[in-house]
């Protein structure tokens, strides 16, 4: 029977900083706690997923369960082609460049973002059976660190479409953060 840590570590890989994930936590958690958190999905995933698939989630996040979580995966730098991160939906996981979150010069609020964003965009394959208008990772990621919205910036965050990257020759469609 392996242990806890054991298995977080198989999950997250090696290297995947827990301060990271401890801060991805207690952002979602506090979303979840929040009498806000419906319209903060509301506004980044749309009106068409399941209220009982929702409260499901946010009960969950509340309880610090997070199985519905992607995986996280520590990957070259050159297969996401310049993104510190990407969420592949055919695997359920977020890929994150090894360089990118090992650079010292990386700050742990924008590690918290790139997360939640690629987190967002997995969630919006749980709720949705279609993809989302627009960067709803990145809305979702704006939204549960407080950033004020101007109407401009919402508009293009829904005006901005996702992309792939090539692994090995075979296109993985993913949704990137933008490097930064």
């Amino acid at each position: 029977m392996r242990s806890a840590a054991v298995e977080q570590e198989l999950h997250f890989g090696l290297s995947f900083s827990w301060r990271h994930h401890a801060a991805l936590r207690a952002a979602l958690t506090r979303l979840a706690a929040t009498e806000n958190a419906r319209a903060v999905f509301r506004a980044a995933f749309g009106n068409g997923f399941c209220d009982a698939t929702l409260a499901t989630i946010l009960q969950s996040w509340r309880l610090g369960r997070f199985d519905d979580l992607p995986e996280f995966r520590l990957v070259e730098d050159s297969i996401l082609l310049g993104h510190p991160a990407a969420y592949a939906a055919s695997l359920h996981a977020v890929l994150l460049a090894q360089g990118w979150m090992d650079h010292p010069g990386t700050h742990p609020q924008a590690v918290l973002r790139v997360l939640l964003e690629e987190v967002g965009h997995g969630l919006d394959t749980i709720l949705n059976e279609q993809d989302t208008p627009g960067d709803e990772g990145a809305l979702f990621a704006a939204l549960v660190m407080g950033d004020c919205l101007s109407v401009n910036e919402f508009a293009a965050m829904r005006a901005e479409r996702g992309g792939s990257v090539s692994r090995y020759s075979v296109p993985l469609p993913i949704t990137g953060s933008p490097a930064g």
